[in-house]
């Protein structure tokens, strides 16, 4: 633990290999516990990383909390300011700065770029790489958003094949699911605006716009309003 810190200060190592230095570096005020545990974390300050190979390979990062075994550990880190709690959360952040991804395989698959998104469940923002400022609260919601930004989304499976759209408001259980609705909608309500393919449109009911097609503007406001619009 703790090998080869020289010029450093303030940190605390526990664990095999556990802050690990590989270039003679300083580092300052961290605490490393676990197995691997902000290994190759040179020139990085004011980390807590518990878990392991939790924040594995921090480089040059300040700031940051990596809680969970191999959250953040697959990629050289270089992003700061980041809360990541849950095993395998994070797993391939690289630039990516200011997140708080909270529970398991948070997003997992992406090299996460981003800034500013916030999740929180199971499996939500599991794709993301550059997308930016998005909020996703619910397993697997958002799962497959990419680049998307500026989405607040809610509920199991909500919003899961968005990829690359902007803006959209979606709360409900696998509301605003499918993969062709467009940018700055609102839906609200258990699978409302499901297979929708709308920009700007308002969804708000039980299976309300359920199958809207390629719409601008529309309004469906109650259970299964519009719900066959596609005929």
């Amino acid at each position: 633990a703790g090998y080869d810190l020289s010029g450093s200060s303030y940190n605390v190592a526990i664990g095999y290999q556990s802050l690990y230095s590989t270039s003679n570096s300083f580092a300052t005020g961290n605490v490393a516990i676990g197995y691997q545990s902000l290994y190759g974390a040179n020139t990085s300050d004011y980390i807590v990383a518990i878990g392991n190979r939790a924040g594995y390979q921090a480089q040059d990062v300040a700031n940051s909390v990596y809680i969970g075994a191999y959250a953040a550990s697959s990629r050289t880190i270089t992003g700061n300011q980041n809360v990541i709690l849950g095993h395998y959360s994070g797993f391939n952040l690289t630039s990516g700065y200011q997140n708080t991804l909270i529970g398991g395989f948070n997003a997992y698959s992406g090299f996460l770029t981003g800034y500013g998104n916030v999740s929180l469940g199971n499996q939500p923002l599991y794709s993301i790489s550059s997308g930016t400022e998005n909020v996703s609260v619910g397993k697997d919601s958002g799962y497959n958003v990419t680049t998307g930004a500026q989405h607040v989304i809610i509920g199991a499976r909500a919003g899961f094949q968005l990829q690359t759209t902007f803006g959209n408001t979606i709360v409900g259980y696998e509301a605003g699911y499918a993969s062709d609705l467009g940018d700055y909608n609102t839906i609200i309500g258990y699978r409302a605006g499901y297979n929708a393919e709308d920009d700007f449109g308002t969804f708000l009911g039980y299976l309300a716009g359920y199958n809207s097609s390629d719409s601008y503007a529309s309004v469906y406001l109650g259970a299964q309003a519009g719900y066959r619009d596609w005929e």
